[in-house]
C-alpha cells in the first residue's frame, strides 16, 4: 500500500462556481496555485469547505480529476471521498486512486443512526477496495457520530489503510487518549482553528484548515513557530488571527465565509450553491473590518 507523511498545513479549498452555478476548474487551477506558492503542504479538495455534498457524481469527479492533475505531484492531494452510502464511498474512493490521488478522507454521513460496527464496517469496505491511505475524519458537530478515541485506536489497529486521523471535536484531551491508544503510531490533524496551538504542542502532526485560502502565511508562520519550539512567537501570531479562524467557523459555515473572504481579495468563486446562502450584509461588514485589520484588504 502506498503511504504518505504528511506535516504541516492541509489548506482545505472551496469548489468555485461560475455565474450559472457550474463549477469553474480554472477557478479550481487558481486557487491550488495560490495555496502552493504560498507554501501549504497538502490541498484537500471536496470536504465541507469544498461543498462536497451538493456536487453531483459527475462535478465530484471532475474536481477531483482536475486538482491532482493540476497540482501535479507538487503536494500530497487528499480528496473528501465522503457519501451517504459505503457503496458510493467506495465508487468516490476508487476513483480519487485512479486518477492519482494520494489519500481520501472520510466522515461518516448519517441519516439512520449508525452503530460503531455500523462505521467499522463503512471504513472497512472502503479500506478493502482502494490502496492508499484513509484518513478519518471525526467531526461529530456534522455528522452526527463521535468517534471516540477507543474507537478510532480500533480502526487504525484493525483497518489496513486507516493511517490518519483529523479531529475537530475541539476536545484537546482526545490527542493525548489517541497517542497513547495507539503508541503514537497514528499521525493526528487538527481540525478545529481554535484550538490549534494546544493540538500541536500536544503532538499533532499538522492542521487542516480553510483559513489558508486567506492567511496561509499566518498558518504556516504559527506552525513553524511551534515546531521550532518559540510558543511566545506562536501564541502572538494565534491571537493575530484568533478572530478571523473564530468568524469563519461560527458565521455560517466554511464555503461561505471562505469565499466571501475570497472575493474580497479579488478571486472570483462565486457563491455558495443552494440551500447554502452567501453571507449577509452586516456579517461581510464584519469580515471586511477583520481582514483589514489583518493587512488582507484595504
Amino acid at each position: 500500500m502506498k503511504n504518505i507523511n504528511i506535516e504541516g498545513i492541509v489548506a482545505y479549498i472551496p469548489t468555485p462556481f461560475d455565474k450559472s452555478d457550474q463549477i469553474s476548474l480554472k477557478g479550481l487551477e487558481i486557487l491550488i496555485d495560490r495555496l502552493i506558492k504560498k507554501g501549504v503542504d497538502a490541498i484537500s479538495p471536496l470536504g465541507s469547505t469544498g461543498e462536497s455534498a451538493y456536487l453531483s457524481l459527475d462535478e465530484w469527479k471532475s474536481v477531483t480529476q482536475k486538482t491532482v492533475e493540476f497540482t501535479n505531484k507538487r503536494v500530497p492531494v487528499i480528496v473528501g471521498a465522503s457519501d451517504m452510502t459505503t457503496a458510493n464511498c467506495i465508487e468516490k474512493a476508487k476513483y480519487a486512486q485512479s486518477v492519482g490521488a494520494d489519500a481520501i478522507m472520510v466522515i461518516p454521513m448519517i441519516y439512520w443512526k449508525l452503530s460503531e460496527d455500523d462505521i467499522f464496517n463503512h471504513y472497512k469496505h472502503i479500506s478493502d477496495a482502494i490502496d492508499i491511505p484513509i484518513v478519518v475524519y471525526n467531526n461529530p458537530s456534522n455528522s452526527g457520530f463521535d468517534m471516540k478515541p477507543s474507537f478510532i485506536a480500533r480502526l487504525f489497529n484493525e483497518i489496513e489503510n486507516v493511517k490518519m486521523v483529523k479531529d475537530s471535536t475541539g476536545d484537546i484531551q482526545r490527542v493525548h487518549e489517541i497517542r497513547l491508544l495507539t503508541e503514537d503510531k497514528l499521525p493526528i490533524y487538527c481540525g478545529y482553528d481554535p484550538i490549534v496551538v494546544d493540538m500541536l504542542i500536544s503532538g499533532a502532526s499538522g492542521w487542516c484548515t480553510a483559513a489558508a485560502n486567506i492567511i496561509p502565511e499566518l498558518n504556516i508562520d504559527l506552525y513553524k513557530a511551534i515546531k521550532n519550539k518559540s510558543l511566545a512567537q506562536a501564541y502572538e501570531l494565534f491571537n493575530k488571527q484568533y478572530r478571523f479562524l473564530k468568524f469563519i467557523i461560527e458565521e455560517g459555515g466554511l464555503s461561505k465565509t471562505v469565499k466571501s473572504g475570497l472575493t474580497f481579495m479579488g478571486v472570483n468563486v462565486g457563491n455558495p450553491r443552494l440551500p447554502i446562502s452567501p453571507l449577509y450584509q452586516d456579517k461581510l461588514n464584519e469580515l471586511k473590518i477583520i481582514m483589514t485589520e489583518l493587512n488582507i484588504v484595504g
